[in-house]
């Protein structure tokens, strides 16, 4: 679990009105330090919109409660197809590339590291990225090669 001082900071932004979704901006550059291969820094200015779970179980998992932490990384995964990782001291050591299998991967990884007890919200959730996320990490990356290539 995270300390007060660990967690990240947002500020709200507008609903979108075609899809309803809350969207957070990141008020500061955010380090996650659990994760055992890297510190993973998350840059101030970043948008997420915390976990998609679907409306049906939202009376069960929150979006913003136990799997909110690993929504945050998979969030700027699926954004850009990679994320910085850096020392203790905040230092950037470079970027991490990941693959949509990473993405998943990943989530799981740090949200059975922040709440070890949710095993079974957490394998809903990977199971529901890995069978219903590919759609938005493909539109992602449709994106990003039209801000690269100009439109088709």
């Amino acid at each position: 679990m995270l300390l007060k001082s660990e967690m990240p900071h947002f500020v709200a932004l507008p609903l979108w009105p075609d899809d309803g979704l809350r969207r957070l901006e990141l008020t500061a550059d955010w380090i996650y330090k659990q994760w055992p291969d890297h510190n993973i820094l998350i840059e101030k200015g970043t948008v997420v919109n915390g976990a998609s779970i679907p409306r049906l179980f939202r009376n069960i998992y929150d979006p913003m409660g136990i799997l909110f932490l690993a929504s945050i990384v998979h969030d700027k995964m699926f954004q850009d197809a990679w994320f910085y990782i850096c020392d203790d001291d905040h230092k950037v050591l470079g970027r991490y590339y990941v693959t949509y299998e990473d993405a998943n991967r990943i989530f799981e990884e740090i949200a059975h590291l922040s709440y070890p007890d949710e095993s079974n919200a957490i394998e809903l959730a990977s199971f529901a990225l890995r069978h219903g996320g590919r759609g938005t990490w493909d539109e992602c990356r449709e994106r990003q090669d039209a801000l690269i290539n100009g439109p088709k």
